[in-house]
């Protein structure tokens, strides 16, 4: 049915819009909402209403003694929770309904509560994709594991750390198993992170299947015809080489820079080794003095 096939196109430059007016709004209200967004507007903007209304009409269900229908909204909201704790890697990560503001927050274990809208740059821009996919299939009336079509995003890595270029396609993939999506990068850990994937080299015209098994370092230097001393890298190396030479050595810059590199450093070149290697004992000297 044309009804359950989707085709939407995601820009490099995305952040999650999250919006919540503090007040429930009925679900056929907001599904006239909806009905009169621009098609080609980030539906994502009903994310938070849609999860306020729909948690708060499963209290209401289950005051009634309607377990069935509590039950059913509950359920929605727990695939929500799993499907978070698995971008986020937290088996504690839980949403709390804030019944006095009438918003949502994440809670994860050992850290403060926080909402939707106080994300990092790199999970809203996940979060942007996710919550309008998911806000087209609720309020289209479709079942998340029914609709088809294709999604296309650009530069898929774009504001993700590495630990998120490395389960971000995945992510996508499981949340919405029947959509196809097509994305570019250039990221060697988006490459190699799934095995039923094809890849298309756009500077070669090359075809290529299954690079799971290659280590990041290949997909670098062979597949993608790359130096693993590349633009990217070197920029990071000159980042740590200034970093060492200011007065103010930061924590918390060090370790996401050296996160980064840490990947490549065997396949560098002796100055960049260098350069690693001294930001470490100026790292470690900080720590124990």
């Amino acid at each position: 049915h044309q009804k359950k096939s989707i085709i939407r196109f995601y820009e490099a430059t995305r952040q999650a819009i999250i919006s919540s007016d503090g007040r429930i709004t009925s679900l056929e209200t907001l599904t006239d909402e909806y009905k009169s967004h621009g098609p080609q507007e980030n539906s994502g903007i009903f994310f938070e209403r849609y999860l306020v209304t729909t948690w708060n009409y499963a209290l209401l269900q289950k005051g009634l003694n309607k377990i069935e229908e509590a039950s059913k909204a509950e359920k929605w909201i727990e695939r929500i929770i799993e499907d978070l704790k698995q971008l986020f890697e937290d088996p504690t990560l839980t949403l709390e309904f804030d019944i006095e503001s009438l918003r949502i927050n994440i809670k994860q274990e050992g850290k403060e509560k926080y909402r939707l809208d106080q994300l990092s740059s790199g999970f809203s821009s996940i979060l942007s994709i996710y919550a309008d996919l998911l806000v087209r299939v609720e309020l289209g009336k479709i079942e998340r594991d029914e609709i088809s079509g294709i999604v296309l995003v650009d530069e898929i890595d774009a504001h993700l750390h590495v630990t998120l270029q490395k389960k971000v396609f995945s992510f996508f993939k499981s949340s919405f198993p029947n959509i196809q999506f097509i994305i570019s990068t250039h990221s060697p850990f988006v490459v190699q992170s799934v095995s039923d994937a094809i890849i298309f080299n756009l500077t070669t015209l090359e075809q290529m299947e299954d690079l799971s098994l290659y280590s990041y370092t290949s997909i670098i230097k062979g597949l993608l015809g790359e130096r693993s001393s590349s633009s990217i890298l070197l920029e990071k190396i000159e980042e740590l080489s200034s970093l060492m030479s200011g007065e103010n050595f930061n924590d918390a810059d060090y370790i996401e820079i050296m996160s980064d590199l840490e990947p490549f450093i065997q396949d560098m070149d002796a100055r960049s080794q260098a350069i690693i290697l001294s930001a470490k004992n100026k790292f470690i000297e900080k720590q124990q003095g």
